[in-house]
């Protein structure tokens, strides 16, 4: 009789074949499954990195101005000519002088075109070659500090550099550039210019001779700037009227035409010398403007010790350089306008060729980390700060803003090694642009 009972071998090739098809579906649903997990994640890295903008906090500062037109008061004496022709400076415009320096000739009477077109190039080169002599000369007692304004340049043009500022880049290129020239003279140049002045004055002596020309020579009545134009505000800007000025003086000189005469008569002044050390800026400025800026209160007892404020003058239109300086004067508040003057030392080149100049009234400097505004948030619990990426992850630091413009803001720069982990740090990655980040959000 035929044993109808499954043969051993028979049950082990049955069960060991649903094995191995339960094994594949196991591994299937695990790929599957490992397969979907990745997805996830990749959908979410994804959407957390979505319109996800960083920035880099960087050393930077920020300044708190206004924008100024005014006037430079400053200790000025006329050069009056004795004849009447033709003017000719002899000395570059804004160069500083000594007392009874030649700086200026007056031809007599009318010249040919092409005769005075030839004493004016003669002129023009012999006021280089004293303006290089000058360089030289002023170095010429404390060849250290020379060596100390060009390092100082250099590093001036290293932070423009960092800060991407083309303009203060060009300005602090030029400056190293002019102390180099000092330099050069230092070593060896100075003998070469002067020789150059002596051959080009006798040049100049042989063409006056040959043509029967005749010309008065014009000498700076006092040290300081040379400055050939007039403006015809030199008798209204005085020094010792500026604690009395009100907001309608100001308007007073604003009418006053600038003018030059076209003909030179005797007894005119043609040009002037200037103080360029020590001068005043003084601008009306809508009062609510001024504050924080105070004026040192002497008259009143209990306010003895109170200093007056420090500011800086850029005259944008004319150099980046900064000038210190101290508020001298605040006017009384006349229709929501007041007078400011700032009392400054310190040169500016060409800012001395005119009474009327614009200039960037800087109140305060901040320094520290730079950031963008928009990264700065305030938190549901008052709490002011930016979200940092650390190990992925978005991390909220508080900060304190010093100052701030609608693109960038400068925060306090905690440089305590023990706090390190709990602030923010140069070259920290910052989040910008998601507004629905929390803390410890993955966003990469």
């Amino acid at each position: 009789m035929q044993n109808d009972k499954t043969s051993p071998q028979k049950l082990r090739g049955k069960f060991g074949d649903k094995t191995i098809k339960d094994k594949k579906g196991v591994a299937i649903k695990l790929c599957l499954a490992i397969l979907g997990m990745l997805v996830l994640i990749n959908a979410i890295i994804s959407f957390t990195e979505a319109d996800l903008t960083i920035g880099v906090a960087e050393i930077g500062f920020l300044e708190d101005s206004i924008s100024l037109d005014g006037y430079i008061f400053r200790e000025q004496e006329l050069i009056i000519s004795p004849v009447g022709g033709v003017f000719e400076p002899i000395v570059a415009d804004g160069e500083r002088v000594g007392r009874g320096e030649r700086v200026a000739i007056v031809y007599v009477g009318s010249l040919p075109a092409e005769v005075l077109d030839e004493l004016r190039l003669i002129n023009d080169r012999i006021a280089r070659s004293m303006t290089n002599t000058n360089r030289g000369d002023l170095f010429a007692r404390d060849p250290v500090a020379l060596e100390r304004q060009i390092a100082d340049s250099a590093s001036a043009i290293i932070e423009a550099a960092y800060l991407r500022d083309g303009e203060r880049l060009a300005g602090a290129r030029q400056s190293i550039d002019e102390l180099i020239v000092s330099r050069n003279l230092l070593l060896g140049g100075m003998q070469e210019e002067s020789d150059t002045i002596a051959r080009l004055e006798q040049e100049r002596s042989q063409i006056e001779a040959r043509h029967g020309v005749i010309r008065t020579d014009l000498f700076a009545p006092k040290a300081g700037m040379f400055i050939s134009n007039l403006d015809g505000l030199e008798e209204h800007l005085q020094i010792s009227e500026i604690s009395g000025l009100m907001p309608e003086d100001i308007d007073r000189f604003d009418e006053i035409p600038v003018t030059r005469s076209a003909e030179m008569v005797p007894g005119q002044a043609v040009s002037k010398i200037v103080d360029n050390l020590h001068w005043y800026f003084v601008a009306v400025v809508d009062t609510v403007r001024i504050h924080p800026l105070q004026v040192r209160n002497t008259a009143n007892p209990t306010e003895a010790n109170r200093i007056a404020s420090t500011v800086w003058l850029r005259f944008f239109d004319i150099a980046d350089t900064r000038i210190e300086g101290t508020v001298a004067h605040i006017s009384q508040d006349i229709g929501g306008r007041s007078v400011i003057a700032i009392s400054a030392r310190g040169h500016v080149g060409s800012a001395y060729a005119s009474s009327r100049v614009s200039v960037d009234l800087v109140r305060r400097m901040h320094r520290g980390l730079r950031v963008e505004t928009d990264a700065i948030r305030v938190l549901d619990d008052g709490r002011t700060g930016v979200f940092i990426v650390r190990n992925n992850l978005a991390m909220f630091r508080e900060v304190r803003v010093l100052h701030n413009t609608p693109e960038w803001s400068i925060i306090y720069q905690d440089t305590n090694y023990r706090n390190q982990g709990n602030v923010v740090r140069l070259f920290d990655e910052v989040i910008v642009s998601r507004r629905d980040i929390t803390d410890g959000m993955m966003v990469r």
